[in-house]
């Protein structure tokens, strides 16, 4: 890559380039139901900066890092940053009602560089969206930030916040205005009906008082079978009710 090429191309010929992004958009928008929120996602800065240098998925694996200074990763966050805003409220003009921002890469940041890496970056997208479009709210996924979640939310304080499946429920403070999203292992959707439902209802139950959107803590995985989603979404449909 061509950091310098990076921190120069002028905003006009990256919107550009992300074109054909928007023109999709535009077109879900128009045959969506009114009454259907339609949803834009866009990496964090910390997460796109791990697949740049990595030229991959990290896997687990920091050492991408190591002939990077703290400076240097500052500054190319700073721009990802901007980036990153740029390409949100692009979407939100071409109609998107809600934006996701994943940091699915969160868990690698050491402690001592969590605030710099992940809680500022995501605090300073969030308030620009909030600021510029306050009609359209922002969820935030730091996945695998486990016990630092609680912070995360107080900092970047986004409108909804995405658990993964290592967050310890009994760790979180549900007295934050936030709405929680999420949670769920998607390997129980391999396994048998009675546990599905079981590990589903856990969910349920607890955010049961709280503004709560059942989802899965992470993807589904590809040997998931199509009818087990059908009877968690048809479970959880009926839950309570």
């Amino acid at each position: 890559y061509n950091l310098n090429k990076f921190y120069k191309t002028k905003d006009e010929i990256f919107i550009k380039k992300l074109e054909n992004v928007y023109k999709i958009l535009k077109k879900i928008k128009k045959t969506l139901p009114k009454e259907k929120a339609l949803i834009g996602f866009a990496g964090s800065p910390w997460t796109l900066l791990t697949y740049m240098i990595n030229k991959g998925s990290p896997k687990k694996n920091i050492k991408f890092l190591k002939n990077l200074k703290k400076k240097e990763v500052i500054k190319i966050i700073k721009r990802l940053e901007h980036l990153i805003y740029i390409h949100c409220k692009e979407q939100i003009l071409a109609g998107a009602d809600i934006i996701q921002l994943f940091d699915s890469w969160a868990g690698l940041i050491e402690k001592k560089n969590l605030k710099e890496f992940c809680i500022n970056p995501n605090k300073n997208i969030v308030n620009k969206i909030k600021k510029n479009f306050p009609n359209n709210p922002v969820i935030c996924f730091p996945k695998g930030i486990n016990k630092n979640i609680n912070n995360f939310i107080k900092e970047v304080n986004p409108h909804g916040i995405s658990i993964d499946y290592d967050i310890n429920l009994k760790n979180l403070n549900l007295n934050n205005d936030v709405v929680f999203q999420g949670g769920m292992n998607p390997k129980f959707l391999l396994g048998n009906n009675k546990r599905m439902f079981k590990e589903a209802k856990k969910y349920l139950d607890f955010f049961k008082n709280k503004p709560y959107i059942f989802n899965l803590g992470h993807g589904i995985l590809p040997k998931t079978k199509p009818e087990n989603v059908k009877r968690l979404v048809e479970f959880v449909r009926s839950y309570n009710l």
